[in-house]
């Protein structure tokens, strides 16, 4: 059986190998119901498909495919047939935006290099970027979580993305943990979800209780988050001004600036 890679495209979407087993089993029984598509010699969509003929030891029917817009067709067959939290739709339009700057970059540096009535045979390349609000928009989320979710696939650890695709974790929660050095961003992903699996199961009673209780203790989780934030912050300030050299002549002023303000403050 051939090989194929998997095109940048579908992995926009994070890949669900849950149950990768049963269906496995099931292309044994009745084969491979949907054939496995191909784009520029890789596999676009059908990276479940493909894996589990792989497992099951089947030839998958692969098909070429040549669309116009590879973004734009993968998030079309996929948006509607996954059951995607806000906050993992905010990643995967923030991934469908970051390769859809990149196309628009590849596209400017084809162009420099060919005459200037030259059109290219697939327009993908020539396709304007969708603005975040468009992705946002298609995706059923605010700008606010795709920046967020954005920030937390380019600053943040591998797990973190990892965890924000599994919907284990918020957008929010992970933009935060992603603001810190990566040094420690693993411990306090590893101290969040530790938290959540603590958490038992509620009961019936708790389970018909209204959303806004569930959605009043999400917001107490960021705020939390957050000031544990903003102390490290404090903590980092304060020792980028205890090392301000004593023979400076801006370290008076800028410890003054300081007292002042807290002063103030505490003064509310």
């Amino acid at each position: 059986m051939a090989e194929y890679e998997f095109h940048e495209a579908a992995n926009i979407f994070p890949l669900d190998e849950e149950h990768l087993g049963e269906l496995a089993e099931d292309i044994k029984r009745e084969g491979l119901l949907c054939p496995v598509e191909v784009f520029d010699g890789k596999i676009i969509d059908g990276r479940r498909r493909w894996l589990a003929c792989k497992k099951a030891g089947a030839k998958p029917e692969v098909v070429k495919v040549s669309p116009a817009d590879p973004v734009a067709y993968v998030i079309s067959l996929n948006l509607k047939r996954r059951q995607l939290t806000k906050s993992q739709a905010g990643a995967c339009a923030a991934r469908a935006e970051k390769l859809r700057e990149k196309y628009a970059e590849e596209a400017k540096e084809r162009q420099k290099r060919k005459p200037s009535d030259f059109v290219p045979p697939n327009c993908a390349e020539q396709t304007k970027p969708e603005t975040r609000d468009r992705l946002a928009e298609d995706f059923g989320v605010s700008h606010g979580t795709v920046d967020r979710a954005a920030r937390a696939i380019r600053d943040g650890i591998p797990e973190l993305a990892e965890a924000l695709d599994a919907g284990k974790i918020t957008a929010n929660a992970a933009s935060q943990i992603a603001a810190y050095p990566k040094s420690a961003q693993r411990e306090m992903l590893q101290d969040l979800l530790k938290k959540k699996r603590s958490r038992r199961s509620p009961s019936r009673n708790e389970q018909s209780s209204s959303r806004k209780s569930s959605e009043a203790k999400e917001r107490e989780k960021d705020r939390r988050l957050t000031e544990r934030f903003a102390i490290n912050t404090v903590d980092v300030a304060m020792t980028q001004l205890k090392a301000i050299p004593p023979q400076n002549e801006f370290r008076a002023r800028e410890f003054s600036r300081v007292q002042s303000y807290l002063e103030k403050e505490i003064a509310r």
